[in-house]
This record gives C-alpha cells, structure tokens and sequence, in this order.
C-alpha cells in the first residue's frame, strides 16, 4: 500500500487503531528502559552516585520551564486556524451550494500554518506576507474555474 492511501481517513483510522497499542507498548517499554539505564550510568569522581539524579532532575525540570512554552506558541496558531475553520464550517451550512469555495480557504489556511511550522523548525526559508493574498484568491479561483 502506497503512502498517498493513507490520505482517506478512513484508511489511516484503521491502521492506526492496530498500530497504536503497539506503539503505546514501545512507548512504555523505552521510558521504563531509559530508567534502567540510569543505573548503569558511572559515578562521578567527587560526587558518587549522587550525580545521577540529574540525569531525572535535569529533563524534568527542563520540561517544567520551557513545556510551557510550547503550549503557549500553539494558543496563536489555534486561534487562527480555529477561526477560519469554524466560519468556513459556519458559512458552508448557510451557504451549501458554494461549499468548495470555503474548502478551499480552509485548505489554503491549513497550507499557511504548515508553511509556519516550516519557517519555525528552519527546514524552508518563506516568505509568508506574500501568500496571504492566497486566503482570497483561493476562493475566487474556484468559483471561476470550478
């Protein structure tokens, strides 16, 4: 089965209904053995076995500072993308013969947040002010040339 038939939701669904126990397992499994090796660790010259609390305390208070930031950069991208959702969802119900128009600002507002995520991680260099035009040419070119 090629990548592109787990684009239908119902295939993927169904794969990842068996393969999420498993990964669920795989999952426990490393954080259980990553504990174990913490054991196996060597002592420090001046310290002991005491320095091995860092190998926990360390990544845990890591997370503890910088977690929250990681929510806090996704209440922005929700809001946006939550707001064209719902109205585009909205819009299609009181307007059910131009659903494809708002299909197609969802799907060009999804583009733009995937096009964020790129920026952010540094995989692509885009320059985002120059596609907002797309959330409204977006429609109009469906309705003309769909």
């Amino acid at each position: 089965m090629a990548l592109i038939d787990y684009a239908n939701p119902t295939r993927f669904l169904a794969f990842a209904e068996r393969v999420l126990p498993w990964l669920i397992g795989l999952t426990g499994l490393a954080f259980a053995g990553g504990l174990y090796l913490i054991q196996g660790a060597p002592d420090d010259y001046q310290q002991g076995a005491t320095v091995k609390i860092m190998f926990l305390h360390v990544p845990s208070a890591w997370l503890s500072m910088f977690g929250w930031s990681v929510l806090l950069a996704a209440i922005p991208v929700l809001a946006l993308q939550g707001t064209i959702t719902l109205g585009c969802a909205q819009l299609a119900q009181n307007f059910p013969q131009h659903q494809a128009l708002f299909l197609s600002v969802n799907s060009v507002a999804g583009l733009l947040v995937f096009a964020v995520a790129l920026v952010i991680l540094q995989l692509k260099k885009i320059e985002l002010a120059d596609y907002l035009p797309s959330l409204f040419f977006a429609p109009v070119l469906t309705y003309f040339l769909g």
